[in-house]
């Protein structure tokens, strides 16, 4: 069973479980929400390739992506100012 709701490649994959790895350092949350959270996150995606553009990012960019949202502008705001997106077990 694969971990991610979406297909990918071997190299895409690699690079998603270091998204899911920085998650888990640099938010303290468990492997399980991690995984969760990246699934959320590229929910509407059905795979992503050695072409994608995921790759203009780097892990820990887009783990602050995935953990505070698209919209959360964290790059340039204080962090004690943000707040995570919720996140419920149930999502997988």
């Amino acid at each position: 069973m694969h971990r991610y709701m979406f297909s990918t490649t071997k190299k895409a994959e690699k690079y998603i479980d270091q998204i899911v790895h920085q998650l888990v350092i640099l938010f303290n949350v468990s492997h399980q929400e991690a995984i969760g959270r990246v699934n959320r996150h590229w929910t509407n995606c059905e795979h992503i390739d050695d072409e994608s553009m995921i790759y203009h990012m780097l892990p820990d960019e887009w783990a602050h992506e995935v953990y505070y949202g698209s919209d959360s502008m964290w790059w340039g705001k204080d962090k004690s100012a943000l707040s995570p997106l919720p996140y419920e077990d149930d999502i997988k």
